[in-house]
């Protein structure tokens, strides 16, 4: 099964949780590309099957400076229609600031919008992230082995 990972990070702490994702998702058979948000356009994500999205919050509620134009493009477009996508994602945020992982509800909530379908449930990270990071991939790993594999288009 091919994963695609989408991070945004601000000080390393996201793109390392992906990296340790793809190893181990690669690790199971997994085919996994991966992708900072700062570097693609949302358009990239058209025909992505399973996308796992995983983004620090910067600031009052803000994304990662890098990922800015990702998540407007994002929030500005029409609904995609991207129904055939199961998708979940991470938030690492503080909880001493009142948009406590604002970015990762914003996606959550987009890739929604855009049609696609939550496969695991969004989960918030406050700075001791180790641990909430570690369940969560648990469980997308275990919601991934019950997913069957989309057939092939011809």
């Amino acid at each position: 099964m091919t994963i695609t990972i989408i991070y945004a990070t601000e000080t390393g702490n996201a793109e390392s949780l992906a990296e340790e994702a793809q190893e181990r998702l690669e690790g199971l058979g997994h085919v996994v590309a991966m992708h900072d948000m700062g570097d693609i356009a949302v358009s990239d994500l058209e025909g992505v099957g399973i996308c796992l999205g995983i983004t620090s919050t910067w600031g009052e509620g803000d994304p990662p400076t890098e990922a800015e134009p990702f998540f407007e493009e994002l929030k500005g477009d029409d609904a995609r229609g991207w129904a055939a996508m199961r998708y979940s994602v991470l938030g690492l945020g503080d909880r001493d600031y009142p948009d406590f992982c604002q970015c990762g509800k914003d996606l959550d909530a987009e890739l929604e919008r855009h049609g696609a379908q939550r496969f695991y449930p969004f989960v918030e990270c406050d700075v001791d992230y180790e641990e909430p990071f570690a369940k969560w991939l648990d469980g997308v790993v275990e919601a991934l082995s019950q997913m069957e594999e989309p057939a092939a288009v011809s």
